[in-house]
């Protein structure tokens, strides 16, 4: 549809009334089909040239082959005003492990590229600290440092090698890390039939 606002129902009056052959039916149909639009479109009515550009738009779904007695002028094709909406190319780089997301990806790629030094060091720990509480945030389980050992290497493209990982356990269990668990064991919600009255 040229004008997918409008609708399919008023698409389908268009094109029935591109096959009337009277002349003066034709354009009785095109009034209704204007006074229709014109409904939908009530908020505007105060704009000045308003029915002009519904007679605008009605030429431009008819493809501009609508021969109608008006007193609106038809408009050239292609109306300047109508340009096709590009499509959007959405990226389709979907992070290796979901559960740490693209942003961590990022980071450790930056972090990868960084001069040896304490302060690399000190990033790598806290990306080891930061992976660590988002496999037990999204897994719900233990996990060994083995396994973070290894995505860290894969995510690094093989630049970070670590022995050990930063100890987190002074992060309590019943915050962050379960909150998302706990909520799953709420009682039933009661719905409106439930209630006494």
């Amino acid at each position: 549809m040229p004008l997918p606002e409008y609708g399919r129902n008023i698409q389908l009056m268009v094109d029935h009334t591109l096959q009337i052959n009277d002349r003066e039916q034709r354009t009785i149909a095109a009034n209704n089909i204007i006074n229709l639009m014109a409904q939908q479109n009530y908020q505007m009515r105060n704009q000045p040239e308003f029915m002009q550009k519904l007679w605008d738009h009605l030429h431009i779904m008819a493809d501009y082959k609508l021969e109608v007695d008006s007193e609106y002028t038809k408009p050239e094709k292609p109306f300047p005003g109508l340009q096709r909406k590009r499509k959007i190319n959405y990226p389709n780089n979907k992070p290796k492990y979901r559960f740490y997301g693209k942003s961590l990806e990022l980071a450790i790629a930056k972090a990868a590229d960084m001069p040896d030094g304490e302060d690399r060091d000190r990033v790598i720990q806290s990306l080891l600290s930061f992976m660590i509480i988002s496999y037990k945030t999204w897994n719900f389980e233990k996990v060994s440092d083995e396994v973070i050992i290894k995505h860290m290497y894969e995510l690094s493209n093989g630049k970070i090698k670590v022995d050990q990982v930063p100890d987190i356990s002074y992060i309590p269990e019943k915050t962050v890390l379960r909150k998302f668990k706990n909520n799953k064991k709420k009682k039933k919600r009661k719905n409106n039939f439930d209630r006494k009255y």
